[in-house]
């Protein structure tokens, strides 16, 4: 019975699923100009008035700062599917822009100018009348089963031309990675070779005890991993 259950748990043990490689997909510090920093990446779930939750996406934001005044956040979600993506896109959009808060008046600049050949849905736009004093440019944009914001603010002057290279340099890494997203494909056979190492040691066990046993493992661990 011992054996049995040993043979059962050892087989039906899967390898892990491989994990979203995040830092591939987020800008490095060296799109900014000089004196600019980047944070460490870490993970967020925004819980504002109309935010249903993280139930359909997982998401990671990095930021970057120059001094006290300005500092910018670029923010990923990976959603479920392209059509859950599709649905939440709306619902973010009024969060990025502050529309549950009324804080209308985001408008694109003339001097920004974006284009983009992947991009499914952008919304961009600046608001020089935020109550903290601030000002602020957003970017939001769909790529796949990714939705993807930039925000810059400066309790001066937006440089435009900064926010342009920026969110360039973003769309260049989604659209790199939109249809086939970063996986830990190393990762995952170094797991799977711990796997596989960890079932030959059971199964040589097994069949110093039972070969008949033995072989019954065998026979499972191969329609499980070929």
């Amino acid at each position: 019975m011992l054996f049995s259950i040993v043979c059962v748990l050892s087989a039906v043990f899967p390898p892990p699923a491989p994990v979203l490689e995040w830092e591939k997909l987020f800008v490095e510090a060296g799109v900014f100009p000089t004196g600019w920093k980047r944070g460490e990446l870490r993970e967020v779930c925004i819980s504002a008035p109309l935010d249903s939750g993280c139930d359909h996406y997982k998401a990671k934001a990095v930021s970057y700062r120059k001094d006290e005044t300005s500092y910018a956040v670029q923010e990923i979600r990976f959603y479920t599917s392209e059509e859950t993506a599709t649905d939440g896109y709306p619902e973010w959009r009024a969060l990025a822009f502050y529309e549950y808060a009324n804080a209308t008046g985001y408008t694109q600049p003339k001097e920004i100018i974006f284009q983009s050949d992947t991009v499914e849905q952008v919304h961009i736009g600046c608001n020089e009348r935020l109550e903290s004093g601030r000002k602020n440019c957003v970017f939001l944009a769909q790529y796949g089963h990714f939705i993807v914001r930039f925000a810059l603010w400066d309790a001066e002057e937006i440089d435009h031309a900064l926010f342009q290279g920026v969110i360039a340099a973003v769309d260049r890494k989604m659209s790199k990675y939109e249809n086939e997203p970063p996986l830990t494909a190393d990762l995952l056979k170094m797991h799977l070779g711990s796997f596989l190492r960890v079932r030959k040691f059971i199964t040589s066990r097994i069949f110093a005890l039972s070969p008949r046993l033995g072989g019954v493992c065998v026979g499972a661990y191969s329609f499980i991993v070929p």
